[in-house]
């Protein structure tokens, strides 16, 4: 809610080892090759489900051929796209798990399903492959039941 361009000076000016990913696809030093992408997040409707973004569109355009391309992205509602696209791996957050997961007969419930299919853990969709991560704050209510906070570490073989 700051505005993207105030957080991209500000850590530029006091952070420049942080690369943010407006739009880009960056090469991890290693070995064999291996690509980080990243889009903006759409803006302010949080709510917004099936997304379908002109910006992903052109960044999946453009994935180098000779390696795997990750996506970071902010909503998982992207997830769609981003598999139709070709990426591999999508990592997101957005939803905090949707920080309060009820426990009913089915399964867990938790407010963030009203808002995505996406809410937390992992999905597959064609070849692709999405983690939602619960991360450490929270949105609107100071108020975590039943879903912990996560720090994840994902392991690429």
């Amino acid at each position: 809610y700051t505005g993207y361009d105030i957080i991209a000076a500000n850590l530029a000016e006091h952070a420049p080892h942080v690369c943010l990913l407006r739009g880009e696809v960056v090469r991890v030093p290693a070995n064999a090759p291996l690509y980080v992408a990243g889009i903006d997040d759409p803006g302010r409707d949080w709510t917004s489900q099936g997304l379908d973004l002109p910006e992903l569109e052109r960044l999946g355009r453009r994935q180098p051929a000779d390696g795997p391309t990750i996506l970071l992205v902010h909503r998982p509602e992207m997830f769609p796209q981003a598999a139709r696209l070709g990426f591999p791996l999508v990592l997101a957050g957005h939803t905090h798990g949707g920080q309060i997961a009820l426990p009913t007969p089915g399964g867990h419930w938790n407010p963030a399903r009203l808002i995505t299919r996406f809410y937390r853990g992992l999905y597959m969709e064609h070849r692709s492959v999405l983690y939602v991560n619960r991360g450490v704050g929270v949105a609107g209510p100071r108020i975590r039941f039943n879903c912990p906070r996560e720090i994840a570490t994902i392991e690429l073989v």
